[in-house]
C-alpha cells in the first residue's frame, strides 16, 4: 500500500507531505524530528497508521498523529472499493 499524506495548519499551509509503503494488516509509524524534513518551517512528527480489512471489499485506516502543537490527532478513515 502507498499512503501519500498531506498534513496542513488550520490556515491551510503544508506543514509536511509524507509518502509511505506499508502492508494491508500491519501497523506503519512514521517519527520526523525538527529540522530533519524538508517543509517551510521546522517540525516535529509522529504518526501511526494502523490499516485493516472491513469487509471483502473495504478498507479502515485507523490513525494517530502528534505534532509539535502539543496536540494529539486520532480517527478513522474507511474506504469502499467499487463493484
Amino acid at each position: 500500500m502507498l499512503y501519500s499524506i498531506e498534513v496542513r495548519n488550520g490556515a491551510g499551509d503544508l506543514l509536511a507531505s509524507p509518502m509511505l509503503i506499508g502492508e494491508e494488516g500491519r501497523p506503519l509509524h512514521l517519527s520526523l524530528a525538527a529540522g530533519r524534513w524538508p517543509a517551510p518551517r521546522a517540525l516535529a512528527m509522529s504518526l501511526d497508521l494502523e490499516p485493516h480489512p472491513d469487509g471483502s471489499d473495504n478498507l479502515c485506516l485507523g490513525y494517530r498523529l502528534s505534532i509539535d502543537d502539543g496536540f494529539a490527532h486520532s480517527g478513522r478513515w474507511a474506504s469502499r472499493t467499487a463493484s
